[in-house]
């Protein structure tokens, strides 16, 4: 019963006053290294109060963003670092082929990570360190971060209070199900 505890616990903290003010933390801290998705904060709160659905969306989109910047510095500027960590970690030949895809696809990859489930923070980071022009990536950043959060909002404000029953009821399960999945998002990127 722990995703179960974990899910009451979360609902609880949407009603928090300071409960925008930690999306909008976790929505910047994700965007660089957080390994876990901001939408498991975003969700609860549109599920909490459907009213203020979409304004969630606009802070956690705003806070990516600021954070997907940061971590675009973060590679620009401390490229030399990131490098030398890449090769303790032995991930050069990894690099490389993100350098590669990055160099083949540019911004449709920054949508990509910033739309899809792929870790938006390795495209911050990445795209500073190879670097994609900048413009170019906050361009992506800007039309893929606030199209997934939106769509996650409007998802859940349609779903109503059926969709709160069905995530309460089955809550246990889709816990376990998220870390499976990010077990193989982690192997995946490592091994």
């Amino acid at each position: 019963m722990i995703f179960t505890k974990l899910y009451h616990w979360t609902i609880a903290l949407t009603k928090h006053r300071l409960a925008e003010t930690y999306l909008a933390f976790i929505g910047f801290i994700e965007s660089i290294f957080f390994p876990i998705p901001a939408d498991i904060m975003l969700a609860p709160m549109c599920l909490s109060q459907p009213q203020k659905a979409y304004r969630y969306a606009t802070i956690l989109s705003i806070a990516s963003i600021a954070g997907g910047v940061f971590g675009y510095g973060i590679g620009y500027f401390f490229i030399e670092w990131a490098e030398q960590l890449v090769a303790t970690l032995h991930k050069t030949e990894t690099l490389a082929r993100y350098r590669q895809a990055f160099n083949d696809w540019g911004i449709a990859l920054v949508f990509v990570a910033g739309f899809s489930p792929f870790p938006y923070k390795i495209a911050t980071i990445g795209s500073g360190m190879i670097p994609i022009a900048f413009p170019l990536f906050f361009i992506g950043s800007v039309l893929s971060r606030p199209l997934r959060f939106f769509l996650v909002a409007w998802a859940i404000r349609k779903g109503g209070r059926k969709l709160e029953e069905t995530i309460r009821r089955y809550a246990e399960w889709l816990g376990w199900l998220c870390v499976f999945l990010v077990a193989i998002i982690i192997i995946s990127l490592y091994y």
